[in-house]
């Protein structure tokens, strides 16, 4: 799927959600949504996604900076393979986040795991392939969902920042839970990524106009 897709998904929201369309947010807030991604890309996303597990955005990207630069060469699981869990752990990672490092290295060093086969898969597949990874969630199989594969109808109910963006949205005064979460995105199926990615943008919001 091209981000093209989401990205008009998008636009669309911004003009016929009254929300969306109030919130301030606007197009160039999603420049950085890749204009398209190398097939390679896969495992490296993988790898980022270990490293921005329970972190902060600025803080997952500065230790995926020291990851990039100790590795030189994210798209090779060899190179992770080389590097002892000492090097590692220089780089910011936690003792837990290596040993799912390593695991997803030797997975695809053994051929247990392709990350190339996600590309053909349905969405349900994706998931279920990645989540049987050492680390791997269905939090980060969606995250692979929405960011590098570009699937234009995700909704990662249990990320909390969507969920608060979701309270804000409504103007609760508590935070939804997960099946709550599910029933409120109904109204946006078919574009939930969009959807998603607009909810998260309105966070930097405060607040949002009424």
């Amino acid at each position: 799927m091209r981000p093209s897709v989401i990205l008009s998904h998008i636009e669309e929201l911004l003009i016929s959600d009254s929300v969306f369309k109030k919130s301030g947010v606007q197009m160039p807030d999603f420049s950085s949504y890749s204009s398209g991604r190398k097939h390679d890309a896969i495992f490296p996303s993988l790898m980022r996604t270990i490293v921005g597990q329970q972190l902060s955005t600025k803080a997952a990207a500065t230790i995926w900076q020291r990851v990039a630069d100790g590795v030189v060469d994210v798209t090779s699981h060899k190179r992770f393979l080389k590097l002892d869990d000492d090097t590692l752990r220089g780089f910011g990672l936690s003792r837990q986040k290596v040993s799912y490092v390593r695991g997803l290295a030797e997975a695809v060093a053994s051929k247990q795991f392709d990350p190339e086969c996600l590309w053909d898969m349905e969405d349900a597949e994706v998931v279920e392939h990645i989540t049987t990874l050492k680390g791997f969630g269905e939090w980060s199989a969606q995250m692979i969902l929405i960011f590098t594969l570009h699937r234009p109808d995700i909704w990662p109910t249990g990320d909390l920042g969507i969920r608060e963006a979701v309270r804000r949205y409504q103007k609760w005064d508590e935070r939804p839970d997960v099946p709550m979460t599910e029933t409120f995105g109904k109204k946006f199926k078919g574009r939930r990524t969009a959807a998603s990615l607009l909810l998260w943008k309105t966070l930097d919001v405060k607040p949002l106009p009424k």
